[in-house]
């Protein structure tokens, strides 16, 4: 377990290690998303949908000895070879969700240890993805994150991250690549593609 300091914020990192310690606490925070009826991404935080035992690496954050975010290392075969996904299914609690967006200390405490685990597990680059029309914040993200020192990159327009042909397949991807001169590629559509796709499906429903 790191202990980290800021002002302001004291966050403890804990990972699949220490999983005895946690555990309990996640499943209670998973159950309390679950029953939430406003929270429209709450399937993605299902059993089916975050397995724990699927998932390269957990990375939990506590403050004040409370649960208050965690997401995952994640790798499936659809993602391009040698490549894992970063802060996969995100979650924070409303205590912490409005400091310093779009990249925070808490995503850098979590980034910062899954890439580590990355970097152990000899992955060529990873990624982090969001669904929708949130390219503009995704943008904004890796601005931040570079100023932070790191070295992401925004593939334009929308990379297909999960297998079938449903909009929130496609999405906005950007990329950090540990092994120098490899090529992540993705298959991807210009945004124009993806919202006529949108529309098509909203016409449709």
């Amino acid at each position: 377990m790191k202990f980290v300091k800021r002002p302001n914020y004291d966050f403890s990192v804990m990972t699949l290690d220490t999983i005895d310690r946690w555990k309990g606490d996640f499943e209670t925070v998973r159950q309390n998303i679950l029953a939430q009826k406003n929270e429209t991404r709450k399937k993605n935080y299902s059993l089916e949908r975050l397995n724990i035992s699927e998932q390269e690496e957990v990375t939990v954050l506590y403050r004040n000895y409370a649960l208050v975010a965690f997401s995952t290392l994640y790798r499936r075969d659809f993602y391009p070879p040698g490549v894992s996904r970063v802060l996969n299914r995100m979650w924070k609690d409303q205590s912490i969700r409005n400091i310093e967006k779009p990249f925070h200390l808490v995503s850098k405490l979590m980034l910062d240890q899954q890439l580590d685990v990355a970097r152990q597990l000899d992955k060529k680059a990873v990624f982090i993805s969001t669904e929708g029309v949130r390219g503009r914040w995704l943008q904004e993200w890796v601005k931040q994150a570079n100023q932070a020192g790191m070295a992401w990159k925004a593939i334009p327009g929308k990379c297909h991250v999960a297998p079938g042909n449903h909009i929130s397949c496609w999405q906005n991807v950007a990329v950090f690549v540990i092994d120098p001169g490899h090529d992540v590629r993705f298959d991807t559509i210009s945004d124009k593609e993806w919202k006529k796709m949108r529309n098509l499906g909203e016409r449709s429903a």
